[in-house]
């Protein structure tokens, strides 16, 4: 299930979809103008930031409440919200919006998944959609040509009055990044495409909040600002503001400072491998278990003399295929910012 599969087509058949901003979010009037009226004037931000902030933001935490048809895991879910109402569709605000008064989170059916909601949940928190980011040229194209001129508003960048980045880089595996093919008129032709091809494959997973979401509403709600001293974190680590004396760490990473491996979930499964002249090959298998509670991943962290390149060439990959490739998978991290989600 994807945010294509899921998310849009209920809009559809609830017939609002076309009320909707990029397919799930619900914009006050005068937000809505806001950033129509950036698009034409070509200035184009990811946590919704204007002149009001602080206000758009919520504090003392957000009053929430369950309802009873909610089971115990469903609950376990969802954070620091109120949802209430029942319309169908998966969709939120932005932010704290003071001028909508009550605000409701849509979790419609067929949205309970754990990367839709929270995809929902981040949209309520402040967060707009990562191809809204007003950088977003620099990593993916859009093109126009191959979606309906009724839906480009969608494709919209907001602009830096309405959003702040606060430098964390564009982030193809965000939870709040749509698959390739949104709003396509041939579902089969993607609307957007990775200036790096290799990142194509990372766009619209639905395992939930990437490491970078979570960064940027950590800043967002200066979170990072609530310990009392600061520690060093390595490999992109940020200090955790709910135990200060340890990191949160990026994929891949683990430790009190994010200076080792993360520890693998697979007995036995993942280490160091210190790359040689002479070709390699190595196979990892990793057998599905029904009743693991957590994902079961293997990391490997290939080591390198200094001023040299790696080069790997992947011969297969097989498993189930999803957009995002986030279930079954293997992800590659090459860039020098370890927060950044891999190619997948």
């Amino acid at each position: 299930m994807d945010v294509k599969a899921c998310i849009l087509p209920w809009h559809s058949e609830a017939g609002f979809r076309d009320l909707l901003f990029q397919g799930d979010i619900r914009l006050s009037t005068q937000l809505l103008s806001e950033i129509v009226d950036d698009a034409k004037s070509r200035r184009k931000r990811t946590a919704f930031r204007d002149k009001r902030y602080p206000s758009t933001i919520w504090t003392n935490g957000v009053p929430y409440a369950f309802h009873r048809s909610l089971s115990e895991g469903q609950k376990n879910l969802l954070v620091y919200l109120l949802f209430t109402g029942h319309d169908e569709g998966c969709w939120s605000t932005v932010g704290r919006d003071a001028f909508q008064g009550q605000q409701i989170v849509s979790i419609g059916p067929g949205c309970e998944p754990f990367g839709i909601t929270s995809h929902e949940v981040a949209h309520a928190l402040g967060l707009f959609h990562e191809q809204s980011r007003y950088d977003r040229d620099y990593w993916i194209t859009v093109y126009p040509n191959r979606i309906p001129r009724s839906q480009l508003y969608n494709f919209a960048k907001v602009s830096r009055r309405e959003m702040a980045l606060y430098g964390t880089p564009y982030d193809m595996g965000s939870v709040m990044q749509y698959t390739p093919f949104e709003f396509s008129i041939d579902p089969r032709v993607p609307s957007m495409i990775a200036v790096n091809p290799n990142e194509q494959s990372s766009m619209g997973q639905l395992a939930g909040p990437s490491y970078l979401d979570v960064d940027l509403l950590n800043r967002h709600y200066a979170c990072l600002t609530r310990c009392p001293f600061p520690i060093e974190c390595f490999n992109g680590g940020m200090q955790n503001p709910h135990n200060c004396r340890r990191c949160k760490c990026p994929s891949g990473y683990g430790g009190l400072y994010c200076g080792s491996l993360q520890a693998p979930t697979i007995p036995r499964c993942g280490r160091r491998i210190y790359a040689r002249k002479e070709p390699r090959r190595m196979r990892v298998k990793i057998v599905a278990a029904p009743r693991a509670t957590r994902p079961r991943t293997c990391v490997f962290h290939i080591v390198a003399p200094a001023y040299t390149r790696v080069y790997l060439e992947v011969e297969k990959v097989q498993g189930l295929c999803v957009p995002g490739c986030w279930r079954e998978t293997a992800e590659f991290k090459v860039r020098m910012d370890k927060r950044i989600t891999g190619n997948r």
